[in-house]
């Protein structure tokens, strides 16, 4: 079994001098949800602070078994509105 590929932070050209980022949708093609690593590589953030922050349910999540999964929209909203409390 492989490993997922590792989210990239792309932009799409939008102008001279601005690029416009991507989606959590268009990062993770075909995907609903992200693990609880895959959000803290996106955001920029440790693992601690993302699990600390799913204990708080500051991050919407949905457990699977013993598997965190994180839907897509959460990490959008995350870029949109800002930290969701994770300060």
């Amino acid at each position: 079994m492989t490993a997922p590929p590792k989210p990239q932070r792309a932009t799409i050209p939008h102008g001279a001098d601005e690029a416009m980022p991507l989606t959590a949708h268009a990062a993770f093609p075909g995907r609903v949800g992200i693990s609880p690593e895959e959000f803290a590589e996106a955001t920029g953030t440790g693992r601690t602070l993302v699990y600390l922050a799913l204990q708080r349910n500051e991050i919407p999540h949905k457990r699977i078994g013993r598997r965190i999964v994180i839907p897509l929209s959460a990490l959008d909203r995350w870029f949109g509105e800002g930290d969701l409390g994770m300060a």
